[in-house]
């Protein structure tokens, strides 16, 4: 379902409703503000997730859980500093795309990187994450 480009500003549980099978949900491009608490625990069979240019200043991982089939999940080009991991384990052959964010380097992140690296998450370009704070860790 690819709903990209619809002006969208709001992801809830009730917008999925009965797309029990869908796959694959596409909503780039959307002036999303707000990601509802369980927007995505509708879909079981959901196995990627693009969020990619979505203006999202805050969002939690456990937002996309239970999703046991996810196998990407894209939040690039957004505006996130900071990305708490959740204390779930994720799925196996779980991808990230997080680049294009203006990351603050911190303990935060390095949790994440932390949490990244035990369960050998795939980072999409990890080369390209780039600090955006604290200025002296800038680009």
């Amino acid at each position: 379902l690819d709903l990209s480009s619809n002006r969208l500003q709001r992801l809830s549980p009730d917008m999925f409703s009965g797309l029990d099978n869908l796959e694959r949900l596409i909503v780039e491009n959307n002036p999303i503000r707000c990601i509802a608490p369980r927007s995505f625990h509708w879909g079981p069979k959901l196995i990627v997730i693009s969020l990619k240019n979505c203006s999202l200043t805050d969002i939690t991982i456990g937002d996309f859980q239970p999703l046991d089939q996810l196998v990407l999940l894209d939040l690039s080009a957004n505006e996130l500093t900071r990305l708490d991991p959740p204390a779930a384990i994720p799925p196996a052959n779980l991808s990230l795309d997080l680049t294009e964010n203006p990351w603050a380097c911190d303990c935060r992140l390095d949790n994440l990187l932390t949490w990244v690296k035990e369960h050998k998450i795939h980072l999409y370009s990890k080369d390209e994450m780039v600090c955006a704070f604290p200025k002296s860790l800038k680009g």
